[in-house]
């Protein structure tokens, strides 16, 4: 945690030092902070840098605070990660200011830090993020991208879609920010048992079905409260199907939304009405 801390007054510092150009030499102030509010305020999409990071980012107006919201690449469709961040405006310190706005701002994940400095000009947003893996100095990176608003000049505050988005962003999900460095994923179970007093006879499968996983050709099945065991199931989410008969009915159903167990905590329990057909 004193690392972290230290993180956060070191790292703007080296930020300023790294990526900001020396201005032009011009007779112009500071830029007004309600222009740079109006100019930041927005849904920005990736227009350049690596296609691994950062796809998309909203910065909206809370009253007299600015949020930062950033969207990670997922092995399905992009996902927001929150919560939101609180965004600070910076300016040139002693200096004419030829960029329409600066701002900073950092994100706290379960396994590290994100800091991201914000660079708008001429309608073109820059993007320097420096990530801080703890205990994993290895892993620690520093990405430049560059972002265009959609819509060019409308303003996206009040949209209450993506805000919903926001709300179902986990830090688990962060770590597919480096999937194309191809670390080895951590591997768990999936178990547990079916709660029902009726007969299902037939075979359960992971959906997706990782080449890991074991068994591979699924859970051969026979009767009441059915019990599973899949292990070295990679890090993720996943289905459980079943593929056969209940109390002498075909039935071919589908759990969702399973997350593999790293630290061997309790069964999971399922019964057959949170179950949708498949």
């Amino acid at each position: 945690m004193q690392k972290r801390r230290l993180a956060r007054l070191v790292i703007p510092l080296l930020l300023c030092s790294m990526f900001l150009p020396a201005a032009r030499a011009q007779e112009t102030k500071t830029k007004p902070v309600s222009g740079a509010v109006k100019a930041l305020v927005g849904t920005w999409e990736r227009s350049g840098g690596p296609e691994n990071w950062v796809p998309k980012l909203k910065v909206t107006q809370v009253e007299d605070e600015l949020q930062f919201q950033f969207w990670g690449k997922a092995s399905k469709a992009d996902k927001s990660f929150g919560p939101a961040q609180t965004l600070h405006i910076v300016s040139r310190y002693g200096e004419g200011q030829a960029e329409d706005a600066i701002a900073f701002t950092t994100y706290e994940g379960s396994n590290g830090e994100i800091h991201f400095f914000l660079i708008l000009q001429e309608g073109v947003l820059g993007l320097e993020s420096v990530k801080i893996v703890d205990n994993a100095p290895s892993n620690n990176r520093l990405v430049s991208c560059t972002y265009t608003k959609q819509g060019a000049e409308k303003a996206l505050t009040n949209d209450s879609e993506e805000d919903e988005q926001m709300a179902d962003a986990t830090d688990a999900e962060s770590k597919t920010l480096d999937a194309k460095e191809k670390v080895e994923p951590k591997k768990g179970k999936i178990a547990g048992r079916i709660e029902t007093a009726s007969t299902m006879r037939g075979t359960l499968v992971l959906s997706p079905s990782p080449e890991s996983v074991q068994p591979q050709s699924g859970i051969a099945v026979g009767s009441t409260n059915p019990q599973f065991s899949f292990s070295d199931v990679p890090e993720g989410e996943y289905g459980l199907e079943f593929r056969g008969t209940i109390n002498g009915v075909t039935k071919n159903i589908v759990w969702t939304g399973l997350e593999v167990d790293l630290e061997a905590a309790e069964p999971t329990t399922l019964s057959l009405r949170n179950a949708a057909a498949n």
